[in-house]
């Protein structure tokens, strides 16, 4: 045999047969995979003429959390310089490995650390002329552990013959410990080929070209070599404090379409060191044409978000779909990247191996079309829920053909003389072959004998409506029934075999009518009359607009009656009970009147027992008569004004709070929550909620019962506030010893590293630095403190030796407090004080008086010899208002502070505005 290596001697080789044509794609984390080996279930490899001593499923020496296998190879190497495995296959097009679209893996079980596992791309014609003809490309990767399992990546080398296509490629080759003699043991598993897209690795594939960044951007050397990641080169960016959203934008050839990354298709992920865990990073899909000229949001197609969790050391970040900004957005070309957006840090951040991961396609819709069949039966459809750019593959039951719509997301089926029962069943692939699980609905071959019964025949008075029907349908591939009337008369549901009918004018005229049922299904359909009889009732009747009511609504009940009554007759409408029984009737419409055909306006109890056994009679009383009930069932639902709580008023963003609505008889709920919560629409009347975004969030609840009836609650706060929190200009800084109760109601506190302070008043904010310490007075109260690490915290009124100091490190302050918030990921800073000048404000502070003070949130700004601009209102929350003229009116409540511009300057004022 020829040379197949540079330096390559004669030898005997392991040979391979790898079939790629019948190699299932299956998921690892959700990426999209190709299995060429796992000794299990993928075992599209077949071996002879070893080198040394293989064995095929051998026993998993040591089961681990990277490879759990019962079973994998096991191979004891030769002492030939070139021993390896070389087999024939149908790779593809060999191009995809070259260019990173495709990527080697493999678990490996060494005996030794450092030792190469190589693979090589080959023509097997082409291959047997002297190196490098036919060598398509080579791949290798290094071992880092010593008999522990492990997942080698393998980084392209070289491209030995760079005129050999891609599609030319049959034969592939794997090496381990090549060029030497070493005779060691090695498993081997799992050896697959995962989708991805390159976008720069800093070493083989540069696809980026970095057009602009603030910072500073280098390729450099590796700083800390690891099993994540071993390139040798990386990227280093030095962030520039100076520029608050500090940015890389790069131009990149192969991003695709950006869909793909919103829609979850492709993952981005990237290799990063940090100095500091919890650093968050941004990176933005945009088109160039139009960011170049056009202010944000034109142009960025989509954001994607990540942090990292690690300290000096490589981590593979995986970004997270944020928002899109332009969705007018085609032809993407550009990422910009941004490390600890929206801060003022210069650090500096090493990054590599930014990869785009084709993922697994998530499963198809549920199937939709008949779960039952008959012998013969052509014509039937069955679809998904299309996927742009999919493709589809459908099974169907044995003597069933798909007779259109192959491939796509929608077939027809005809069922032949002999079908079996079985699963229709469907699978969608990507653009890239990338396929989902499968997706099945069972379908059963029926019979075509179905039965139907109408029921026994019905007489009513002629003013009835709503007059119940009891139709069954029965038998193999019968879904339901359908009722029809000759005369136009209506039915509740149609669909429903226990649905209500209300006669037409003319089955009233003429006396009776007759109602057919038939059968709905796959099968032949069936039919069934009923014959119904309406007879002209005599006395006093009555007939209502509905058979659905809830409390307190209101309609028109229409009487008739053969007697002749007194003047001063009064006609009561009455309900019953929740049975159906007139016991203690409910008065609900009165009408005084000698008529002997009217209306009454009618309104349902305010608070009655739920139920659907309704019924409503009128009664006459000169001379004394009482009609039959109205014919039929009415539902009455009653929901009282929910009660409701949560149980946490304060939170951080993303934390949790439960909300509970405690109105019996709520079979479901519709929460109004604000701005930012997650879910946005729940319908739970036990419901967990998060908000995105900080506030005061006004919440109610809409409380349904199980005949659609409903009633709103009470509206309450819910305030949100951020884990990187900034402190109100407007507050008191402490630095000392402080417990004074000067310090007011609502006011916000920062207690500097060293001070101590004591809650004295009520509903205050307290920020406490490191090194600070609070405790809770006798009658003090707080809306919330937020503790920066090494901060303290004493819910008692003792002293502050018994104070717990919190540290996130080890951990030992467990919350004594709903309202207490420790903040591991920020520290505390302060908005821009609009107070520090107030010594200098000159003229201005003489000439403006604010009255009355305190207030009710009404108040005027009197000036003398000077002219009043604009009033910026400031709350302890660190939230704003602005107004012009005197009169100002706010909706804020505590101690405010008050920014006023004149034509002199500048003034504050300070004004308490009570609840």
């Amino acid at each position: 045999m020829k040379q197949l290596f540079k330096k390559e001697k004669t030898r005997i080789f392991i040979f391979l047969s790898i079939i790629f044509l019948s190699v299932q794609a299956f998921s690892s984390n959700a990426q999209c995979t190709e299995a060429w080996e796992d000794f299990d279930t993928h075992r599209n490899v077949t071996y002879a003429n070893v080198d040394g001593v293989f064995t095929e499923n051998a026993a998993n020496p040591a089961a681990n959390y990277i490879n759990s296998s019962a079973t994998c190879g096991k191979y004891e190497r030769s002492t030939i310089q070139y021993d390896g495995i070389v087999g024939a296959a149908t790779v593809g097009n060999g191009d995809y490995y070259r260019d990173r679209r495709k990527v080697f893996k493999m678990d490996v079980y060494s005996a030794y650390a450092g030792m190469e596992v190589k693979i090589t791309l080959a023509n097997n014609t082409q291959s047997q002329l002297a190196y490098p003809t036919g060598r398509h490309s080579e791949y290798t990767a290094l071992t880092t552990k010593v008999n522990q399992w492990e997942t080698v990546t393998f980084a392209w080398l070289v491209n030995p013959d760079a005129a050999l296509a891609g599609d030319l490629v049959n034969q592939v080759v794997i090496q381990f410990a090549g060029n030497t003699t070493a005779s060691k043991t090695i498993y081997f598993d799992n050896f697959v080929s995962e989708y991805l897209i390159t976008w720069d690795d800093f070493d083989y594939v540069r696809n980026a070209t970095y057009t602009s960044m603030d910072g500073t951007l280098s390729t450099v050397t590796n700083p800390a070599s690891s099993l994540v990641n071993s390139s040798t080169k990386c990227a280093r960016y030095i962030r520039n404090a100076a520029a608050q959203n500090d940015m890389i934008v790069a131009s990149c050839t192969n991003i695709g379409q950006a869909d793909n990354y919103k829609n979850g298709n492709y993952v981005i992920k990237m290799a990063v060191y940090s100095p500091v865990s919890g650093l968050p990073v941004k990176l933005f899909l945009n088109k160039s044409s139009v960011t170049a000229t056009q202010a944000y949001p034109a142009g960025r197609h989509s954001f994607y978000t990540s942090t990292t969790t690690k300290t000096n050391q490589w981590e593979v970040l995986t970004f997270v779909y944020g928002g899109q900004p332009d969705a007018t957005v085609t032809g993407v070309d550009q990422f910009a990247l941004q490390f600890a957006p929206n801060t003022s840090t210069g650090t500096t951040v090493y990054f590599d191996e930014l990869v785009a991961v084709l993922t697994k396609p998530a499963a198809t819709s549920a199937i939709t079309g008949p779960a039952t069949a008959c012998k013969n039966q052509n014509g039937v459809v069955y679809t998904v829920v299309n996927v742009t750019g999919a493709t589809y593959n459908w099974s169907v039951p044995a003597g069933a053909t798909i007779v259109s719509g192959i491939g796509t997301n929608a077939i027809t089926v005809n069922y032949g003389a002999n079908p079996v029962s079985g699963s229709v069943a469907v699978r969608r692939s990507n653009e890239i072959s990338c396929t989902s699980d499968w997706t099945a609905l069972n379908v059963t071959i029926g019979t075509l004998t179905p039965t139907v019964d109408a029921g026994a025949p019905i007489t009513k008075c002629n003013y009835i409506n709503f007059i119940p029907l009891t139709g069954t349908v029965g038998g193999a591939g019968v879904t339901t029934g359908i009722w029809s009337s000759p005369t136009g008369g209506t039915f509740t549901d149609a669909t429903n075999l226990k649905a209500s009918y209300t006669p037409s004018q003319t089955d009233r005229t003429n006396g009776s009518v007759t109602l057919t049922l038939t059968t709905t299904g796959t099968c032949n359909a069936a039919s069934a009359t009923v014959n119904l009889t309406l007879t002209a009732c005599t006395g006093l009747t009555i007939s209502i607009p509905s058979n659905k009511y809830c409390a307190g609504n209101t309609f028109t009940a229409t009487y008739s009656s053969t007697e002749t009554y007194n003047a001063g007759n009064v006609f009561l409408v009455q309900l019953s009970n929740a049975a159906g029984a007139f016991t203690n009737a409910t008065n609900i419409g009165t009408l005084t009147s000698s008529a002997s055909t009217g209306q009454i306006a009618c309104t349902m109890p305010a608070a009655p027992t739920p139920g659907a056994l309704y019924r409503i009679r009128i009664v006459a009383t000169s001379p004394s008569t009482i009609s039959p009930d109205n014919g039929f069932d009415i539902s009455l639902g009653y929901v009282a004004n929910p009660d409701w709580y949560t149980t946490n008023y304060n939170i951080l963003v993303g934390e949790t709070t439960i909300l509970r609505n405690q109105t019996s008889g709520s079979v479901r709920c519709g929460w109004v929550l604000g701005d930012g919560a997650l879910p946005e629409t729940p319908v739970s009347c036990l419901q967990s909620v998060s908000y995105t975004t900080p506030g005061t969030k006004k919440v109610s609840v809409i409380a349904y019962d199980q005949y659609g009836c409903s009633a709103t609650g009470s509206e309450q706060n819910i305030n949100v506030f951020s884990c990187n929190p900034v402190i109100p200009a407007n507050a008191y800084i402490v630095t000392g010893t402080q417990d004074a109760a000067v310090i007011p109601n609502d006011a916000a506190v920062w207690v500097k590293g060293g001070a101590v302070y004591t809650v004295k008043n009520s509903r205050q904010y307290v920020y406490v630095s490191a090194g600070g310490s609070v405790k809770m007075g006798q009658f003090g109260s707080v809306r919330a403190v937020y503790l920066e690490p090494f901060a303290s915290f004493d819910g008692g009124t003792g002293s502050t030796s018994g104070a717990i100091v919190y540290d996130p490190n080890a951990g030992v302050l467990a919350n004594p407090s709903p309202n207490l918030y420790l903040l591991p990921c920020s520290s505390l800073t302060l908005a821009t004080d609009i107070t520090t000048d107030i010594q200098n404000q000159g003229a201005a502070a003489i000439d403006v008086v604010v009255y009355p003070n305190p207030t009710n949130g009404n108040f005027s700004i009197k000036s003398t010899n000077t002219v009043v601009y604009e009033v910026t209102v400031v709350n302890g929350l660190g939230q704003t208002e602005v107004h012009t003229g005197e009169h100002i009116s706010t909706d804020m409540k505590g101690l405010l502070v008050l920014k006023i511009n004149t034509d002199k300057g500048t003034t504050v004022r300070r004004i308490s505005v009570t609840e």
